[in-house]
């Protein structure tokens, strides 16, 4: 049984932002969907992983997120395998092979190694935060990212694979790995990148080209993208009103319940209902930011940070994507989005950020974080005052 006075440390805002928003994406779904007859099966399969997601939110401050740290190697190996059993044996679907079928549910097997690259990345640097000025250790965290990165490029997923690297680098980062590497790393990127545009596939470079200049195009490539943009100005301030919208409702958009539903959003709820749903994503990712301040082990916070990173990319990639800023790379909304392996690997993010909120005060390592914040203001934002050096080292 947990302590009462854990319970007072669990994160409430994070919750109920959490399950509005998955609400929300449900609402979404159903509207994206009502064309069919009945209840849509895609919005009972989203209840049901949401219903997954509320559950393992319930149990996680049962469970001590510390001990993740003797599975961290074995939950990434078994990602690892998934990944390249996924290349042999799994589902094609538009020219992409990333899905098993498992009755009537697909997994998506690298929305759930996103989190076991995090968890794992958390255990490499907290297992030796003496020796990150070793080049030998920073280039270990590179194979570490490299190997499940390079599978996911394989299906192909450059969204996800651009994903893998952009939480690998916020980690690096936060570890306090010394700063010329990371520019030494960033140099080696570009070259990669620019020596890979030279035979880059060809829907890779379809989607620069269509951001660049979606009207090029406008029946093929930039069709969705330029029908995006139309969704967005047609909700205007206020939106058409829930199911009333015209693109979504006579289907202009396509897969608008999946990587495009925060088209369906701004359409049907406007301005004003875009920006308080985006304004949930802000109350997460700032209570996730508080967690990770505040946690006082290096293993607790690097799993904060690689949580809250991936919450930010993936809703800013995607929000940039529909609004024009950016490509388009596939890449869900979180807790919007269909899909119930990316609902899962979210909600599972979500209940490590509250394991470490109601455990990470129970005890105190050799090495103090970077950050520290008191518990009594790190979840109510109050002030605070710094922990004397020698209180946080514990014994």
């Amino acid at each position: 049984m947990i302590a009462v006075r854990k319970w007072k440390l669990y994160d409430y805002w994070l919750t109920i932002a959490a399950i509005v928003l998955g609400a929300v994406g449900i609402v979404l779904i159903r509207s994206a969907t009502l064309i069919e007859s009945g209840m849509s099966v895609d919005v009972i399969k989203q209840t049901a992983f949401l219903g997954m997601g509320i559950v393992i939110l319930v149990i996680s401050p049962r469970l001590n997120y510390r001990w993740l740290g003797s599975l961290a190697w074995i939950g990434y190996g078994a990602s690892v395998l998934m990944l390249a059993a996924v290349l042999v044996a799994g589902v094609s679907i538009g020219g992409s092979q990333r899905w098993f079928i498992i009755g009537p549910f697909s997994l998506q097997p690298s929305e759930l190694a996103k989190i076991a690259l995090i968890v794992v990345l958390a255990h490499y640097f907290s297992a030796g935060p003496h020796r990150v000025e070793d080049i030998r250790y920073f280039f270990g965290s590179i194979v570490i990212t490299a190997i499940p990165a390079f599978l996911v490029y394989r299906e192909p997923d450059l969204g996800t694979t651009l994903m893998f690297l952009g939480i690998w680098g916020a980690m690096v980062f936060m570890a306090g790995v010394p700063f010329r590497y990371i520019i030494a790393m960033s140099v080696g990127l570009l070259c990669a990148v620019f020596l890979q545009l030279i035979r880059v596939k060809e829907y890779m470079w379809e989607r620069v080209t269509t951001f660049l200049d979606p009207s090029a195009d406008p029946f093929g490539a930039g069709y969705n993208v330029l029908q995006a943009r139309i969704s967005v100005g047609a909700g205007e301030l206020w939106g058409r009103g829930l199911f009333q919208g015209s693109q979504t409702q006579l289907e202009y958009l396509r897969v608008q319940h999946k990587d495009f539903v925060f088209a369906v959003l701004a359409e049907e709820l406007g301005f004003v209902g875009s920006m308080l749903v985006l304004g949930l994503f802000v109350v997460i990712l700032m209570r996730a930011s508080l967690i990770a301040t505040s946690s006082r082990d290096h293993f607790g916070q690097n799993i904060a940070v690689g949580v809250t990173t991936f919450l930010f990319l993936q809703t800013f990639v995607n929000v940039g994507m529909i609004i024009g800023l950016l490509p388009v790379t596939g890449i869900p909304l979180p807790f919007l989005s269909y899909g119930g392996s990316a609902l899962l690997a979210t909600f599972l993010g979500i209940g490590l950020l509250q394991s470490i909120a109601v455990h990470s005060q129970v005890k105190t390592y050799a090495m103090p974080p970077v950050f520290q914040v008191p518990a009594r203001a790190r979840l109510r934002l109050l002030p605070w005052k710094t922990q004397p050096a020698e209180e946080s080292r514990g014994s």
